[in-house]
């Protein structure tokens, strides 16, 4: 598959039209009434809950970030990481 047959773009009300058409939506209290057992379990059988290891991921950046971050030392990854990391830590 070529990265452009996995993105689909559609409009904002074309989206709810399919959720209405479909009626997809997400059971919040459903969710909350399950108990720590039962979120891991589901969680763990969810082949989207899955987060990507050693591979890439692909951001989009304003150009001035981007050519911000390339002149870091290190380069891009390691300095978006670190950005990354740091807002992470901090709670944000």
């Amino acid at each position: 598959m070529s990265k452009s047959d996995a993105i689909t773009r559609i409009s904002l009300s074309e989206l709810q039209a399919r959720k209405d058409r479909d009626g997809w939506a997400s059971d919040w209290d459903r969710v909350r009434a399950l108990s720590e057992s039962e979120l891991e379990l589901a969680i763990s059988q969810d082949p989207d809950s899955e987060l990507p290891t050693g591979g890439r991921v692909y951001l989009s950046v304003d150009p001035d970030l981007a050519l911000w971050l390339e002149a870091q030392p290190g380069g891009s990854a390691a300095a978006l990481d670190a950005l990354l990391r740091k807002a992470r830590a901090s709670g944000i």
